[in-house]
């Protein structure tokens, strides 16, 4: 499995400002630390979630598919998409074929039809695809942006102590509450 990011985010959640503005602070000298811990926020949560916050387009490229109780062939995704662009499984010729045929739930996509040509074993289905909470900043939801400033915050405040464990428990109020909504 391999995901490749397309077109990535244009913009991280929050700002600097609006962090600076929650840990009160007014000079601009910690500004590339703080720039970079709300990168690592954005990344701790995006990997919590299993979701990006703002949209980006992504290649999933994955070797298998699995059959569902149903008999189904099924292509389970690692992001809930909005919009996916193109379904193609590429056969031991290389040649791609566009799948249109398909039903998507959440994150897992639903062949109705099969592929009728030998599928590559290595990197032999790729789905492209659009997914993301929020589509910029001002449109992130406030449980989100208050968990980005809270970790920013506790990494700040704590710059020696890089324990993750910790931080997740101090806010993990913010984090069960959004857990299960956006992932």
């Amino acid at each position: 499995m391999q995901i490749t990011v397309v077109t990535d985010s244009a913009e991280a959640p929050v700002t600097l400002a609006e962090v600076k503005q929650w840990l009160k602070i007014d000079h601009t000298e910690d500004d590339a630390k703080l720039t970079e811990l709300i990168e690592s926020a954005v990344n701790t949560i995006e990997n919590y979630i299993n979701n990006p916050i703002i949209t980006k387009t992504v290649l999933y490229v994955t070797d298998n598919y699995l059959i569902d109780s149903n008999g189904d062939m099924v292509l389970y995704l690692p992001y809930v998409p909005i919009a996916i662009g193109f379904v193609k499984v590429y056969d031991i010729d290389n040649t791609a074929t566009t799948i249109t045929a398909y039903k998507q739930y959440t994150r897992k996509i639903v062949f109705t039809e099969y592929p009728t040509n030998t599928v590559r074993l290595n990197s032999g289905y790729q789905v492209q695809f659009t997914a993301g909470i929020a589509s910029n900043a001002s449109t992130t939801p406030a449980d989100i942006k208050t968990v980005v400033k809270e970790i920013v915050a506790y990494f700040y405040d704590n710059c020696c102590d890089r324990n993750l464990g910790q931080i997740l428990q101090s806010i993990s109020g913010y984090i069960n509450v959004f857990h299960l909504a956006y992932q």
